[in-house]
């Protein structure tokens, strides 16, 4: 990793090791099952299935009808920990989700920033 990139992730205020996700994805009561997708969305701004993606889109009705039953007993600590932790520009609303993947989530704009200095 250059330099710039370790310069740009330490001041960027949402960044952490995909590790430090992990861990506050267990903190969250998050079903295992979604933490892969969940930190993929996050830190790279890729695509997740059905019932992430209502999740993160604030379509509570849609991810209902997605969810798994471990999912829909978790509702509750996805809405927690994308209020606490995540970075606002990655859910909330369609538009937001899809501004997120175009730019490539955290990763993506570490190293725009980066490349931008």
């Amino acid at each position: 990793m250059s330099e710039e990139t370790k310069a740009a992730r330490a001041k960027h205020p949402d960044h952490r090791t995909p590790n430090d996700w992990d861990l506050l994805l267990v903190e969250y009561e998050i079903p295992r099952h979604c933490h892969d997708g969940l930190m993929n969305h996050i830190l790279h701004g890729r695509m997740v299935g059905g019932f992430l993606t209502n999740m993160l889109e604030g379509r509570l009705f849609e991810a209902c009808a997605h969810a798994d039953a471990e999912n829909r007993a978790a509702l509750v600590h996805y809405v927690r920990f994308l209020v606490n932790c995540a970075p606002s520009g990655c859910f909330g609303s369609p538009e937001k989700v899809e501004r997120w993947q175009e730019v490539g989530g955290l990763i993506g704009i570490v190293e725009a920033e980066a490349a931008a200095q």
